[in-house]
């Protein structure tokens, strides 16, 4: 199983958005995928349709090893081949066991092996901070994907992440690759692309040259993205003519070469 991480210090960055249009088009591509909600704000499970209840086991008790069957913290969703491990609010209180725990950055990584045999990949939104929470989910990726809006908070929370991940990567704690940066909101007037959008663009490519990373297609600003995830379904199945805003998603999928999926999955 790959584990691919959307992560960025800043709010409002696209990582939910991003962490749901993955997920779908890999699962719609023949893999079989975990999403993990790792933001106490829930909006992935929000948007899988996958709200946990009261009672119902979730992220949470998956961190704190409370389960006898680590699967139990596992839904369906209303996707083919797509599951999900939600979460609500109450993951908050994950964060002084994982304090506590002496090993944060390995917990995720070590309660995720036995779902390595029954899915080819796990994609994890995580919440906006540098907390115990952000780092055990960060020491399980395999793959790291940085959303960044298009414009001078967006650059500012990729240098922010840049570091964060710099300082986990010195301590050991993760070992993978980032993808590359994706940047979000790019905002257009007409046919043509605004300055601020231009100039930030401009700042995000040389980040990534910086970092040595590829500055991945930019997601467009566009109303389509909040329809689509109200009605639960993609882009291209809101309107064909929307194909094109799902592009860059469709391109990260093509970089993670899931044509490949499933050859290696237990029966």
């Amino acid at each position: 199983m790959k584990t691919i991480v959307l992560t960025s210090l800043g709010g409002g960055q696209g990582k939910s958005t991003s962490s749901y249009m993955l997920s779908r088009l890999l699962a719609r591509n023949g893999a079989r995928v975990l999403a993990i909600d790792g933001n106490p704000q829930a909006d992935l499970s929000l948007y899988l349709r996958s709200e946990a209840e009261e009672d119902d086991p979730t992220l949470l008790e998956l961190l704190k090893n409370q389960l006898k069957d680590p699967l139990d913290a596992v839904y369906t969703t209303p996707y083919e081949n797509l599951f999900i491990i939600p979460c609500d609010r109450m993951l908050s209180e994950a964060k002084p066991y994982l304090a506590s725990s002496g090993s944060a950055a390995t917990v995720l990584k070590i309660r995720l092996e036995p779902f390595h045999e029954h899915f080819d990949y796990a994609v994890i939104d995580i919440q906006p901070t540098s907390s115990e929470l952000s780092i055990t989910c960060v020491g399980a990726g395999n793959y790291f994907i940085l959303p960044c809006e298009a414009n001078t908070k967006g650059h500012a929370s990729g240098i922010d992440t840049f570091q964060f991940l710099e300082e986990l990567a010195a301590l050991r704690v993760w070992s993978g690759e980032i993808l590359g940066i994706v940047p979000f909101r790019e905002k257009w007037a007409g046919r043509n692309l605004t300055i601020k959008s231009r100039e930030a663009l401009e700042r995000l490519k040389s980040l990534a040259k910086d970092y040595k990373v590829d500055l991945l297609p930019s997601i467009r600003e566009s109303d389509q993205f909040e329809a689509a995830l109200k009605a639960g379904i993609l882009l291209d199945e809101l309107d064909c003519k929307y194909a094109d805003l799902q592009y860059p998603f469709e391109k990260i999928v093509e970089k993670l070469g899931v044509e490949n999926v499933g050859s290696s999955r237990a029966a």
